[in-house]
């Protein structure tokens, strides 16, 4: 009985198959991915019966499976790129079966799809010194800093309407101070959506901006958004840098120049706070032959951010900057010598953020004060001061919305603007006066006030999906002028490939320009002479055209060129005065694994039209470059290099001292004595007939080496590094003075033409 049973159970059971020596095997091919190259990741599927053997094919496109029975066979190729694949097979019983499959592409056709930025997110910072002179990122940015003035003839402080007596147009000065660069009336700089006069640090002995602090910039040459007021000539936005969602950071750096520290704290789901600043302190100073930095500079920014969930989101931005220069000049009798002049910032914003849907609602508050104080001869020394306040407050709305058949985004709002400028002179801290000279000066301060109100709306659409328009408009209410100003703004962007995209846009922007003066009152039989200021506030006009072309050369090589002709007026009592512009700007960015690099070029030329113009000299023109290049190893050493070069940028009277002969200021204007002038440079023969310097050049070389120590079971970096700043001698000025006794020339006030640096970075 019992062998029965193990006879049975024996007959029963399969039969195990002896091991196969099959191989299939080939390639995977797709003509869309190239003739000769293999397809990776294409899904294989052998099935015989129930049973399937599987596998993906490797970066290479081949596939091999052992173990397969002889007989039929069916083989399944499936790819997300491509049309799935059967093929029957018919299998050896031995040996190996080469089978190449070439697919056929497919088109995937996916549902429309609407996109809309709800918030940025910060760019990250570059690594590389903590006092790099330029950044590749924003070449443009560099280029609208360099033709940057402190501010102080912006505000007004520097400007004067007085006109010469007869007899007197041609007496030239004994004495006189200019400075570099034109009016900044004619731009707007917006930092976290607060307007700031000047708040770049303008020596070049540490960059613009805090590199890690600058999240991102935006220039507009013309024809900007129509939530933009203000900006005649150019407008930058630029925003900081959130803290960064992981553990919380800390840096400080040092050199005999300057002092930097900076702190990051964030939570990952309720936002953060993010800390720069920055301070000269001119210890190596005490190794020079004079012993005295002549520029003084420091700066402050702090940014929180809070998530309130269905409340919204929460910014608030604090910034602050304080910058001079001492003025070795002596002035006449060497009553001002060593004085120095400063200037600066302080600004406070807050914005909140609520997403309903497809709406978003932004509202903006924020202050800017700007300050400056200049010393001036008169009888005694006199400090002239300025304090300009701005307060702004805007709603703006964004909303997905459908126009004649087209769907885009409407953008949408209102702004308010107060404009506060006081004016101010006060008796020099070391004059001993006598009351009756304090008397004969104006204490009491001069002010001025103007308001901006504004409606602005905006549609932006694709017509296909390489064609973009973008079109609205503003009207603004000025007080001080009266009227409504309209401002038409558009753009038209044609992406002509996928890598090349043409841009051109136009539009008006209105402005108030500040022009007040400071003047002498003559002596009457029941006053004494005595010095006041005289202040008011003008409107400025423009209007551009843009034409931008941004190509992407290869993946880490970018390109933008740009041409523009602009319009500028301004209306005053005394007539409107024009000044037409053109010129060109060219940007070019690598950002490689190992190599940065980039350059970027400007040109504009400016004239005053006038009746039967035709000499070419009524033409003033000037060209900046700034170019550069920084080259890391993996052994975490770096070494870069920046240029910076500008020829043709005005000079600007600043009114030093007053003449007690003739009761006037004793300086000339190089510039004519309108704001608008004095940004075109105006088309007056030069009543000082200087020869002025007509370039400048920076050059600033840096080399450094990261560490990665570890602190406590934490990595930290260590940086040393070392720079060496303008070792061609030829370092710009920011003031120049003119003294008959000296010579025919303009000199630098203050300059550094070689400044050799050592210093660490600790992050931690």
């Amino acid at each position: 009985m019992t062998g029965l049973l193990l006879a049975g159970w024996l007959f029963a059971a399969p039969l195990e198959e002896p091991p196969s020596d099959l191989v299939l095997q080939g390639r995977v091919r797709m003509e869309a991915y190239g003739a000769s190259a293999g397809l990776p990741g294409a899904f294989i599927e052998v099935w015989q019966g129930g049973r399937a053997e599987r596998m993906i094919t490797d970066d290479r496109g081949r596939y091999r499976i052992e173990g397969l029975r002889p007989g039929e066979a069916v083989l399944r190729v499936h790819h997300l790129a491509a049309e799935p694949h059967r093929i029957d097979l018919t299998l050896p019983s031995s040996g190996t079966m080469e089978v190449d499959i070439l697919l056929e592409r497919r088109l995937i056709s996916l549902p429309e799809v609407h996109a809309r930025a709800i918030r940025s997110e910060p760019v990250r910072p570059l690594e590389g010194s903590p006092f790099t002179q330029a950044d590749p990122r924003h070449p443009a940015v560099r280029l609208r800093v360099m033709e940057s003035s402190s501010g102080i003839v912006e505000s007004g402080l520097a400007q004067h309407r007085t006109e010469l007596s007869p007899g007197e147009e041609e007496r030239p000065p004994e004495h006189a101070l200019f400075m570099r660069g034109s009016t900044v009336d004619s731009r707007m700089v917006l930092l976290d959506g607060v307007p700031i006069l000047t708040p770049f640090h303008l020596a070049g002995l540490v960059p613009s901006f805090d590199p890690r602090a600058l999240g991102s910039a935006e220039v507009f040459l013309g024809g900007a958004p129509s939530r933009y007021e203000g900006g005649l000539s150019y407008i930058l936005d630029v925003e900081s840098r959130a803290a960064q969602p992981d553990e919380p950071r800390l840096e400080v750096a040092l050199d005999g120049l300057a002092l930097r520290g900076g702190a990051s704290i964030a939570h990952s789901d309720r936002g953060g706070l993010a800390v720069t600043a920055r301070s000269f302190h001119g210890a190596q100073a005490a190794l020079t032959p004079t012993s005295v930095l002549p520029y003084s500079f420091e700066d402050l920014l702090v940014r929180g951010d809070l998530e309130m969930g269905w409340a919204g989101e929460l910014r608030m931005t604090y910034f602050r900057n304080r910058e001079g220069v001492v003025l070795e000049t002596g002035g006449p009798e060497g009553a001002l010598e060593g004085e120095r002049t400063r200037w600066g910032n302080q600004a406070l914003s807050t914005r909140w953020s609520r997403t309903f849907g497809d709406h978003r609602i932004d509202l903006l508050g924020a202050v800017a004060r700007y300050g400056a104080s200049l010393p001036v001869l008169w009888e005694e020394p006199v400090v002239a001061r300025t304090d300009t306040e701005r307060r702004r407050l805007e709603l703006r709305g964004t909303s997905l919305r459908s126009f004649l058949g087209w769907d885009g985004v409407l953008r949408w709002g209102a702004s308010f603007e107060r404009q506060n400028l006081r004016y101010l002179l006060s008796p020099h801290s070391d004059g001993g006066w006598e009351s009756e000279t304090l008397s004969r000066l104006t204490q009491e301060p001069s002010t001025v006030q103007g308001d901006r109100m504004g409606l602005f709306a905006e549609f932006d659409t694709h017509l296909t999906d390489r064609i973009r328009v973008q079109g609205g408009g503003r009207l603004d209410h000025f007080d001080r002028v009266g009227g409504v100003y309209p401002s038409p703004r558009g753009s038209l962007q044609v992406a002509l490939t996928d890598d090349a995209l043409l841009t051109i846009s136009g539009g008006a922007f209105h402005q108030y320009l500040p022009e007040p003066g400071l003047e002498e009152e003559e002596a009457t039989r029941e006053t004494a002479p005595h010095l006041e200021w005289r202040s008011g506030l003008g409107l400025g006009s423009a209007s551009h055209l843009v034409v931008e072309l941004d190509q992407m050369l290869t993946e880490d090589l970018s390109l933008g060129v740009s041409g523009f002709v602009k319009r500028f007026r301004e209306r005053r009592e005394i007539g409107d005065r024009g000044v037409n512009a053109s010129g060109t700007d060219l940007r070019i960015s690598r950002m490689g694994e190992r190599t940065d690099g980039w350059l970027g070029y400007s040109l504009s030329w400016f004239w005053e039209p006038r009746a039967g113009m035709t000499s070419a000299d009524e033409f003033r023109g000037r060209h900046l470059l700034t170019a550069g290049g920084r080259a890391r190893s993996s052994t975490g050493f770096e070494m870069g290099i920046s240029v910076e070069y500008g020829a043709g940028l005005p000079l600007t009277e600043v009114p030093l001292s007053v003449d007690e002969e003739g009761r006037r200021p004793n300086v000339r204007s190089l510039s004519g004595s309108s704001s608008v002038s004095q940004f075109a440079e105006g088309g007056e023969e030069n009543p000082l007939d200087l020869i002025h310097p007509d370039d400048f050049l920076r050059i600033d070389l840096e080399a450094s080496w990261v560490t990665h120590p570890v602190l406590g079971g934490r990595s930290t970096e260590l940086r040393p590094y070392f720079r060496l700043l303008n070792a061609l001698n030829r370092r710009d000025s920011l003031f120049y003075y003119f003294e008959e006794w000296r010579g025919p020339e303009v000199r630098p006030v203050a300059e550094r033409s070689v400044l050799p640096l050592f210093g660490l970075e600790w992050r931690f």
